[in-house]
């Protein structure tokens, strides 16, 4: 089985009928340590956003991953 998970909810734009703003996502990573992020681009531009939030995603599992 997988060891670790990696998780996104967004808004990658334009803002979404629940109020969220282009531009927000919450990301997660499970596994033996448990993290959340919130990220906030401040972009309306849907694909550079889908970018950034994939690039989070990844830069957040590796922190987990090299953490003492």
């Amino acid at each position: 089985g997988s060891a670790w998970g990696i998780g996104e909810g967004a808004a990658a734009g334009p803002p979404n009928r629940y109020g969220d703003p282009a531009g927000h996502a919450w990301l997660a990573v499970s596994g033996p340590r448990e993290v959340t992020r919130h990220v906030l681009t401040g972009l309306e531009d849907r694909p550079a956003n889908m970018i950034r939030f994939a690039e989070a995603a990844l830069e957040l599992l590796i922190e987990v991953l090299e953490a003492p």
